[in-house]
Parts: structure tokens; C-alpha cells; sequence
């Protein structure tokens, strides 16, 4: 009857089991630069929002995300987190630092906020494809538009491009007319491709044919061959 009993506890939840969902990714956030109080503000405003919702998860332990934060005074079993954070720059040679960090996290994606004259600049950073996938310019942002752009991020990567990708004004008359990007393109187009060797394109029949003969000649030679032919001898001995 135990048996019975387990095994049928045991159908039950496997199923459940299979549909088990994976947990929510989970975000560090970090304030590069002098820890200015107001961005050290947003950035916990950010971990709340963040913390709230069943899609997101933020580092569990206090004292790593006030040490991420630049909060004084640091713990002392979180001066490496302090040192890391101090060397963040807001630049793309942050990426060696957020892998660093991100990896001994276990966290997947990292946002990053830098106080400047014109607001906050977030950064998001991808972990797992060692890649920033959003950099806007400095506005002033509060937490859900920092969480939106982390979640446009993450779902509309092609939606966030860094700051590089804004296009210039157009050239003001008088101006000599500027090549376009796709000029080369169409130039590319119509450079004849240059053909591949013609040996490229015929050895593998010379070999194939080098094989048939080869194969076609053993028969011949074995055809040609004159069969042995084996004699039996009787001797037939008289009756002594």
C-alpha cells in the first residue's frame, strides 16, 4: 500500500515539476562616479521597484547592495564590492568590472548611474553577452523610467540604441553633397565577384573519374586472365 501511495504522490508531482518556471533574472545596480546622494536615492527607489515585481529579483544582501551604492561607512567583508565600485566610469571599459562583479553575483544584468550636469545617465549592461544594450543621454530620470529602460532593454534590444547610433543634421545648402552610406554599398553591388579557380570547381569529378576508371581497369585485368585449369591424372593399375 506504501508503494502505491508513492508512486501515485510521486505522478502527482512531477508535472508540477515540469512546470516549474525558471527564476527571474536577477539585476545589480550601481552608482558610478562620486556617490551622490540623490543618485544613490534612485538607485534605491530602483531596487524596490525592482523587488517588487515577480520578473525581476535585486541582490538579497543589504550591506553588497549599500556597498554598490557607495554608502559609507563600507563593511569590512565588502571593501572588494567598495573597489569595484569606485572604478566604475560609466564608459564601455566598465564591462571587465561588471563581468567581475555580475559573475559573483550571479547577476544577469547590471545597471549602472552616473550623476552629470544634465540629470542621471543609467547604462545597462548585459552579463551573459558581455555587451552594454542601452546608454541614453543624461535626463532626468526617476525609477520606473529607469526600470522601463532596463525592461525595453531586455525585450526590445533593437528599440534602445546606444548614443553613437543618433543620426547628424543635414548639410546646410552650399555644403559639398555628402557620400551616403549606402553609396559604397551600391559600388560593392556592382564589382563583378571574381570566380573561383576553375580546378576549385572541377576536382572533385577528376576524381571520381580517376576512381571509375581505376575500377573499370581491375575488372578488365581480372577478366583477362586465363582460368587455371587443374588436370587429374588416372592410373589404372591391372589386376596383378
Amino acid at each position: 500500500m506504501s508503494r502505491r501511495v508513492a508512486l501515485a504522490l510521486a505522478l502527482t508531482a512531477a508535472p508540477l515539476v515540469a512546470r516549474a518556471d525558471p527564476p527571474a533574472p536577477k539585476v545589480c545596480i550601481a552608482v558610478a562616479g562620486d556617490p551622490d546622494e540623490a543618485v544613490r536615492t534612485l538607485a534605491r527607489e530602483a531596487e524596490a521597484t525592482l523587488a517588487a515585481s515577480s520578473s525581476w529579483r535585486v541582490v538579497a544582501d543589504a550591506s553588497t547592495r549599500d556597498a554598490l551604492r557607495g554608502e559609507s561607512p563600507t563593511p569590512p567583508d565588502q571593501a572588494d564590492r567598495a573597489v569595484a565600485r569606485r572604478a566604475l566610469r560609466a564608459t564601455d571599459a566598465d564591462a571587465s568590472t561588471l563581468d567581475s562583479v555580475g559573475d559573483a553575483l550571479g547577476c544577469a544584468w547590471f545597471v549602472t548611474l552616473t550623476a552629470r550636469a544634465a540629470g542621471v545617465a543609467p547604462r545597462i549592461y548585459d552579463v551573459g553577452h558581455h555587451a552594454f544594450v542601452a546608454a541614453p543621454p543624461p535626463g532626468p530620470f526617476d525609477a520606473p523610467a529607469v526600470v522601463l529602460l532596463l525592461e525595453g532593454a531586455v525585450n526590445h534590444p533593437a528599440a534602445s540604441p546606444p548614443p553613437a547610433a543618433a543620426s547628424t543634421a543635414p548639410p546646410t545648402p552650399g555644403d559639398a553633397p555628402a557620400v551616403t552610406p549606402a553609396a559604397p554599398a551600391r559600388r560593392a553591388a556592382t564589382t563583378p565577384a571574381r570566380s573561383a579557380p576553375a580546378i576549385s570547381r572541377v576536382w572533385p569529378w577528376l576524381v571520381v573519374g580517376g576512381v571509375v576508371l581505376g575500377v573499370l581497369g581491375a575488372v578488365v585485368i581480372l577478366q583477362g586472365e586465363p582460368t587455371p585449369r587443374t588436370t587429374i591424372s588416372v592410373v589404372h593399375r591391372g589386376v596383378e
